[in-house]
């Protein structure tokens, strides 16, 4: 599911990616339609919904469970990027989870990839922060929704404009 993200990504901003930050919200992004896809696949909620490909990290991670990465990072930007886009895609991930989580995985869904069509290929994280804002809106979400949406943001230190 998580290349399969990148697959969506990429047919709806054709070349996603090139820049350092664009790669990482690839990856976040790929890390988070696992989430949310393999959500509707565990039998119960908790630690293990947001623990990513633990069949990959079962020889070297000895966490329980074992975790390639997970969703639910603290990670903050700027201030946590390594320029690693798979580390630094944690960030965004993490993000796109605790809007799943505020506003439950379909509406999350539809914010989510709607927003990715207000992208351009070598988006920075503070364009995909404000896209995310004007998809939402967009879209005629509650302004309750649009505020956690935003709170969310600016937690997570991205610039929101809208």
């Amino acid at each position: 599911m998580h290349e399969y993200g990148h697959a969506i990504l990429d047919d709806q901003v054709p070349g996603f990616g090139p820049s350092g930050e664009a790669d990482a919200i690839g990856e976040g992004f790929g890390d988070y339609w696992a989430g949310t896809v393999g959500e509707q696949n565990w039998p119960t909620k908790g630690p293990r919904s947001a623990c990513l490909a633990s069949w990959d990290a079962s020889s070297y991670d000895t966490h329980i469970p074992p975790c390639l990465r997970r969703l639910d990072s603290t990670k903050q930007y700027p201030q946590d990027l390594v320029g690693d886009p798979h580390d630094d895609g944690e960030i965004w991930s993490a993000v796109l989870w605790q809007i799943h989580g505020a506003l439950g995985g379909v509406t999350a869904d539809k914010v989510i990839i709607e927003h990715h069509f207000l992208l351009s290929a070598n988006t920075s994280f503070n364009a995909a922060a404000n896209a995310l804002m004007r998809a939402a809106s967009d879209l005629g979400l509650k302004n309750s929704e649009i505020n956690a949406i935003r709170t969310i943001l600016q937690d997570r230190g991205f610039t929101v404009t809208l």
